[in-house]
């Protein structure tokens, strides 16, 4: 991935808008310690052991870090604790943004992370992120009240304009949002999807030693669905996320 360098030899996102404005980059890297940014993953699916990493989330993480933040992954698809202790793990700082993963159908568990992070962190920015977003942006804001803003579509153009936003909250400035503006919920312009081309550029790679429940996934690794899982050494993940279509494949 390609990352700008600026004065201080601090890699700044390629996305990011400070790359172009650089009488601003100081100001950036100052907010970047101050600002704590807690990633949640809700739980997938209780019946089955987690196999799938929350592979977007990671990529979000790794932009995140490369932007200067140091953010934080709760992953309670991997570790599967219960509200109540989730909520403890919320507690443990002062978060002034809390970013939310998920797909339809973690919605029962999205919605009570959401109200779980408001009610223990009353002050901080709640985003929602994925699939459950993209494809009821409305219904979600009005069914999660407690939600501030959802990015539709591909987040990796986004994210790092929101971060850009946090202090003035005009995210009618940021394309590929859902946000409330007193009462309403509103729409901010689409953002294109990121060209094929350039996806190896503009996207990077998992940020998988920001989480430790990585091992967790590892452990069911050795399931024989590829050859190369045949070879005694190999460890398997499973990789399940989507640009403008959805795919699942698989990473060794």
């Amino acid at each position: 991935m390609r990352c700008l360098q600026n004065a201080r030899g601090i890699f700044l996102h390629p996305l990011h808008p400070q790359n172009k404005i650089y009488n601003r980059i100081n100001s950036i890297e100052h907010r970047g310690i101050n600002i704590k940014i807690l990633f949640v993953n809700p739980v997938l699916n209780a019946f089955e052991p987690p196999l799938h990493p929350p592979y977007t989330l990671l990529q979000l993480a790794a932009v995140t870090r490369e932007l200067g933040y140091s953010p934080t992954i709760l992953d309670n698809n991997a570790f599967r604790l219960p509200i109540d202790a989730v909520r403890q793990e919320i507690k443990k700082d002062s978060w002034n943004i809390i970013a939310v993963t998920g797909v339809i159908q973690q919605y029962k568990y999205v919605k009570e992370l959401v109200r779980a992070c408001r009610e223990e962190q009353k002050d901080a920015l709640i985003v929602g992120f994925g699939d459950f977003v993209t494809a009821l942006p409305f219904e979600m804001m009005k069914w999660l009240p407690q939600m501030d803003v959802g990015m539709i579509g591909e987040a990796f153009s986004t994210w790092p304009e929101i971060l850009e936003h946090v202090d003035d909250e005009n995210w009618k400035k940021v394309k590929g949002l859902v946000y409330r503006e007193g009462s309403k919920i509103k729409l901010s312009p689409m953002r294109p999807l990121i060209p094929e081309a350039k996806l190896d550029d503009e996207v990077p790679l998992p940020a998988f030693d920001l989480a430790p429940s990585t091992e967790t996934y590892l452990l069911y690794s050795a399931l024989p669905y590829a050859a190369e899982c045949m070879i005694p050494q190999a460890r398997r993940l499973d990789a399940l996320t989507s640009y403008d279509d959805g795919y699942v494949s698989n990473v060794y």
